[in-house]
């Protein structure tokens, strides 16, 4: 629950906090099946929540290409809320970022596109096999200086593995100029700002009132700024505050309770009880038997804090989908919850694995999602072209 769920920051940038827990029995992962239409007299206010996952975000890329090809539209024109965090932050404003004519600039096979070009150049992992060859590549250099650097002189070239100037390429290959208030649609992206020790949400639906907004780029950056990976952000508010940005999956990794939060406030401003279609995207979750407790009470403390990091973003997400469940679940058969989401089989499960072999993996990942789903995603593209809109 937001803090100040009774009135919107005035920087565009609300606080959470706060604990759920639930006992209720919980439904598996498939929503296939009969539905009724939607009612007709009732608005039904469409959300679409993006989780973290570094470049495992090719996994929901591929099943938003499938959607945006069943329905013949963009996905920003079916939502009426796009939540996304880290790299479903990144996706979430390219996705809403309008042409010069006002339409979405870019669809999911575009973005898809860009994320399987820079991934290689940002996510470099220099050896003594591939230096030479990096080295003649400006990116290329940029990383061997950066990781080089981040051990020898931390002082000056900060602890993250890469440099920011990659990660900030590709965003303003995604988005351009664009700033939040440009946003085609209410999009929802959380950050932790790690000065105050208190997260943050950056709602478009603030800085089209006057409220704080930076550039799509800024906002990318600081919601996926994971410690240890990328610098933190910097972001200064209007009234000269500093916020120092840092990875939005420490707060929320699957967006889609701050997601429904921001449904209830437009459901609040239309005055009206609304209708709920809310659609959950992950980026993939390890298998069960991966690690086991043998390895994990044998590793060191290095490696044991790098993976640490995975165990936050797979753990809130989880906690996440299992609160949407139980509370759409009292609001069926009008209101529907899908949740898109697979294991991690035959691919590396590290947030910056940038090899061939595993872009490759992942987006057969992504295409198997689609095949196993196809009933789940043709029925959920008619509801999402039929439904009222609010």
């Amino acid at each position: 629950m937001l803090a100040n769920s009774g009135s919107m920051a005035p920087l565009g940038v609300d606080h959470m906090g706060g604990q759920v827990t639930t006992d209720e029995a919980l439904p598996a992962d498939e929503v296939s099946g009969p539905s009724p239409a939607p009612r007709r007299d009732v608005p039904i206010i469409r959300v679409l929540s993006i989780d973290g996952g570094g470049l495992r975000g090719v996994i929901p890329l591929r099943v938003l290409m499938e959607l945006e090809r069943l329905t013949g539209r963009g996905a920003a024109t079916l939502f009426d809320v796009v939540a996304g965090t880290s790299t479903g932050g990144v996706v979430a404003m390219a996705l809403c970022r309008p042409d010069a004519d006002g339409r979405p600039a870019m669809s999911a096979a575009t973005i898809l596109d860009i994320y399987l070009k820079w991934a290689p150049l940002i996510f470099v992992k220099p050896t003594l096999r591939t230096a030479f060859a990096l080295a003649r590549q400006r990116p290329g250099r940029l990383a061997i200086r950066q990781r080089v650097g981040a051990v020898v002189t931390p002082r000056k070239y900060g602890n993250a593995r890469y440099s920011a100037e990659g990660i900030e390429s590709l965003y303003k290959d995604c988005m351009g100029d664009a700033r939040l208030a440009d946003a085609l649609t209410d999009v929802i992206v959380p950050s932790y700002d790690w000065k105050a020790g208190r997260a943050v949400v950056f709602r478009s639906r603030a800085a089209k009132r006057g409220g704080m907004n930076p550039t799509m780029v800024e906002v990318s950056r600081a919601t996926s700024a994971a410690p240890t990976y990328f610098p933190p952000m910097r972001i200064a508010g209007e009234d000269g505050t500093e916020m120092i940005c840092i990875d939005g999956g420490l707060a929320a990794n699957n967006p889609a309770t701050v997601a429904y939060y921001e449904a209830l406030v437009e459901e609040r401003e239309l005055g009206v009880d609304a209708d709920f279609l809310m659609v959950s995207l992950g980026t993939g979750r390890p298998p069960e038997e991966i690690p086991t407790y043998e390895e994990l009470w044998s590793r060191g403390w290095l490696s044991l804090g790098m993976g640490m990091l995975n165990v936050v973003f797979d753990g809130t997400s989880e906690i996440a989908d299992e609160l949407m469940r139980v509370i759409i679940s009292a609001k069926e058969p009008y209101s529907r919850y899908f949740r898109f989401q697979t294991e991690l089989r035959g691919c590396s499960l590290d947030l910056d694995d940038s090899g061939a072999e595993n872009l490759a993996a992942l987006c057969r990942l992504g295409d198997q999602l689609v095949e196993e789903r196809r009933a789940d995603l043709e029925l959920l593209a008619e509801r999402l072209l039929v439904a009222p809109s609010a």
